[in-house]
């Protein structure tokens, strides 16, 4: 993807949020099992904030379960 568009990386959660807020990117992909706020509480911390909560969020995970894929 970096060949084409640019491309912003964080070390875990917290810094993508911080990241996301400072940047205001088009689009989040984003791990489920983070460091410091796992996926699911950065997209809600995303979701919440009105500067944020626009942005197209996409959630990857291993995780397979029913319970899992409805708390995403």
């Amino acid at each position: 993807l970096g060949a084409t568009y640019r491309v912003v990386q964080a070390a875990n959660g917290r810094d993508g949020l911080r990241l996301a807020i400072q940047l205001i990117p088009d689009l989040i992909l984003s791990d489920w099992l983070m460091p410091e706020l796992d996926g699911v509480g950065f997209c809600r911390a995303l979701k919440a904030d009105e500067r944020t909560s626009h942005i197209p969020f996409v959630l990857l995970t291993s995780r397979s379960s029913q319970p899992s894929q409805l708390q995403a």
